[in-house]
């Protein structure tokens, strides 16, 4: 089944999505996407109370990083846009702490906010990540 997506670009720069690519997920989407027509409260919906269910993730962008945050499965993705060459990312390698830290990080979002930032936040949370080099 193909991923459905929802986009929006903020005044900043930042762009705001969620990824639907389970059926239940995809249903999830349509309707707050109806429930909510402004962009950010579409965000702000899917964010602040995340049904547990699979198949679905949350993510903002800006210039110098990604964060998805995918809550049924308590993972983050978090990727440097700046690195061409070696493609920075990362994920966590643990789950308590996860989702009072991701809620920090996406209501405290910035254009300026980079990739080490987000390093940082987490493990001020104590949650570990993996980071790596996706060109190796």
């Amino acid at each position: 089944m193909p991923t459905e997506t929802a986009s929006w670009t903020l005044k900043d720069g930042e762009t705001i999505y969620i990824k639907a690519w389970a059926p239940e997920a995809q249903a999830y989407l349509t309707r707050i996407k109806t429930m909510y027509p402004e962009p950010m409260n579409v965000f702000v919906a899917a964010v602040a109370n995340p049904p547990m269910m699979e198949g679905l993730s949350v993510g903002i962008a800006n210039d110098k990083a990604d964060l998805e945050w995918t809550p049924a499965e308590k993972k983050i993705f978090v990727m440097d846009r700046t690195d061409k060459y070696n493609l920075p990312a990362a994920y966590n390698k643990t789950k308590r702490g996860l989702r009072p830290a991701v809620d920090k990080l996406i209501w405290g979002w910035s254009p300026m906010t980079t990739m080490h930032d987000i390093l940082e936040a987490m493990g001020a949370a104590n949650v570990r990540m993996h980071y790596y080099c996706m060109m190796d």
